[in-house]
């Protein structure tokens, strides 16, 4: 979609319009291409008591752990690409609180997001996990046991997430926030589109038609 309005702005602009402390913040990045600068930026600013989504983040989460930027997380796994030493340590510390999901329950959340949904069915057999016991500021709404209309089925569900920001880097974009990306596309979409607001960092800016 062709916006009239120029988007492009400085890394500073852009996270001191966009990020706010308390926010809820989404690395959108799947794997590859991490938005290193776009977490760098937010250090820079001081942000601070930041909820930080994240589906395989390293060293940019690693960064605003370092940054004292992180209250709160929403993790499937930790990588260690990159060493998360310090991610780790203060989880063990209390100094970061965690909220684990598997990669389908984590990825439900996003669709459901994504989608406009209240929530979203998962395979009900994560109740017998400690995914499912173990909860920390999410408490009773990490997952929800609700009764199917159709079949009066307990089905197991988790709640949609709608981030405030989500920070993203691409390839290639055009000066009216169109973006492409290549690579693993793992939540990528669902990231962004889940978020009520989006900060792209890319390679290039390139003439819309291009995009």
């Amino acid at each position: 979609m062709v916006n009239s309005n120029n988007k492009v702005m400085s890394l500073k602009e852009a996270i001191s319009n966009n990020v706010k402390d308390g926010d809820e913040l989404i690395l959108g990045n799947y794997t590859l291409s991490m938005c290193v600068a776009l977490a760098s930026e937010v250090i820079r600013q001081k942000k601070k008591h930041l909820t930080v989504y994240t589906q395989s983040s390293h060293i940019d989460l690693e960064y605003l752990a370092v940054g004292d930027c992180i209250d709160k997380l929403v993790i499937n796994f930790i990588s260690v690409i990159g060493g998360t030493g310090n991610v780790i340590r203060r989880m063990q510390r209390g100094e970061i609180e965690v909220e684990e999901y598997s990669n389908f329950h984590y990825n439900a959340r996003l669709q459901a997001g994504m989608y406009g949904f209240s929530f979203m069915p998962v395979l009900e057999g994560a109740i017998d996990t400690d995914l499912f016991k173990k909860r920390t500021f999410l408490g009773e709404n990490k997952f929800k046991v609700i009764k199917c209309p159709y079949t009066g089925k307990d089905i197991l569900t988790v709640p949609a997430a709608n981030p405030d920001v989500c920070i993203v880097h691409v390839q290639r974009a055009d000066k009216y926030g169109n973006a492409q990306y290549w690579g693993a596309m793992g939540s990528v979409q669902a990231a962004a589109l889940a978020s009520k607001k989006i900060v792209v960092s890319c390679e290039e800016i390139v003439d819309h038609k291009i995009i």
